[in-house]
């Protein structure tokens, strides 16, 4: 049996571009993928809504645009805002990633 990459993995899952903690993100949060790899951290995704309500952990979201192209992370940004439970408690984000993702019919044009 011949398993799927993990580029194809993440391409049928519908990814928007970006990760969290090296988890693929999708309009509805981080996809899970069944793999080998894993990333190295203490909690879960899942756990954290319960987490942070439970220990009052804070979590820290740090999103600034693409290394390699400069674009901002729109997607990331929206799909993270728009969960049910959220999975940070704080954030900080460049001024052109919230301006996209906040007022989308402005653009960011006045941004750069």
């Amino acid at each position: 049996m011949v398993q799927a990459s993990l580029p194809d993995l993440v391409a049928k899952k519908a990814c928007i571009g970006g990760d969290l903690m090296w988890r693929p993100i999708g309009p509805q949060g981080p996809i899970a993928l069944q793999t080998d790899a894993r990333a190295l951290s203490l909690v879960e995704f899942e756990e954290f809504p319960d987490f942070m309500a439970q220990n009052g952990t804070k979590i820290l979201l740090v999103l600034g645009p693409c290394g390699k192209c400069h674009l901002p992370k729109t997607d990331i940004l929206r799909a993270l805002l728009g969960l049910e439970k959220p999975l940070i408690s704080h954030l900080v984000v460049d001024t052109r990633t919230a301006a996209a993702a906040l007022f989308p019919a402005k653009g960011t044009a006045n941004l750069s």
